[in-house]
């Protein structure tokens, strides 16, 4: 079922702030955890200016604390700062690159903000691979359906491509024609996801996973990318990868 949204509701809600509960960065000890619960407290209560003063000594002691760049990222954000909370979150996601958070907001900035659905799609796809909320994934995947949804492949040089390529039962032959016209849709999932099938079929297992992967490079949301790599990656006893992409080809089933 799909879900309408206001993105102006989704936009005033959809911020993440940092949690009160345990770090996953083991090095933050536990006075400089204290004072990070305090000021996600302020800025939940809009009370940015508090916040930028307190997180001042707070970089001194722990310059490369991820969760500090994503506070005052936070605190950007809010003040629409955009330029500035962009370059906050990407710093804390190179101090810690499993902060699904920053995902999230960073996703929403690109995405309803700066007009950069390609960035957005890619972080928003990060976030789901990441989280373990159940309904905060079906409400990104929803999401990134919406932004996605203006994409068309509609090209009928590309259409008719796929169909001659489609004569060919060897699926050797099938690739063959397909990469000559590579080209023609140079944004479109289509044709490395058939190029990917058809490896498939020929048990080259690498380039098939790799051309499924670069089809999903351009549309994160493709559930038949994501099924058919899911599949591939079981088989290759790649479980964990594998189990995530086939919870995302769920997740965009319309």
């Amino acid at each position: 079922m799909r879900v309408n949204f206001d993105h102006s509701i989704v936009w005033a809600m959809g911020i993440f702030i940092l949690a009160c509960g345990p770090s996953r960065q083991s090095l933050v000890f536990a006075p400089l955890e204290s004072e990070l619960s305090d000021i996600a407290t302020l800025i939940r209560h809009d009370r940015c200016d508090q916040a930028f003063e307190e997180l001042v000594p707070l970089f001194a002691i722990s310059p490369d604390n991820g969760q500090l760049f994503f506070l005052r990222g936070l605190c950007n954000q809010k003040l629409e700062r955009f330029g500035l909370a962009l370059a906050d979150y990407h710093t804390s996601l190179r101090l810690n690159p499993n902060n699904e958070k920053a995902h999230h907001n960073l996703g929403m900035l690109y995405g309803f903000k700066l007009g950069d659905k390609r960035k957005a799609l890619n972080h928003f796809d990060r976030f789901l691979s990441l989280t373990e909320d159940h309904r905060g994934a079906q409400t990104i995947a929803q999401l990134m359906l919406t932004l996605d949804e203006s994409q068309t492949d509609a090209n009928p040089n590309l259409l008719e491509l796929i169909h001659r390529a489609n004569q060919y039962v060897d699926p050797k032959q099938r690739r063959e024609k397909l990469e000559t016209g590579s080209e023609l849709a140079p944004t479109s999932p289509i044709i490395p996801f058939l190029i990917g099938q058809a490896y498939d079929q020929e048990d080259n297992e690498t380039e098939a996973i790799r051309y499924y992967k670069q089809a999903l490079a351009r549309r994160p949301t493709c559930m038949t990318c994501h099924q058919s790599l899911g599949l591939l990656l079981l088989r290759s006893k790649k479980t964990a990868e594998g189990n995530d992409h086939l919870r995302k080809a769920k997740l965009f089933s319309r």
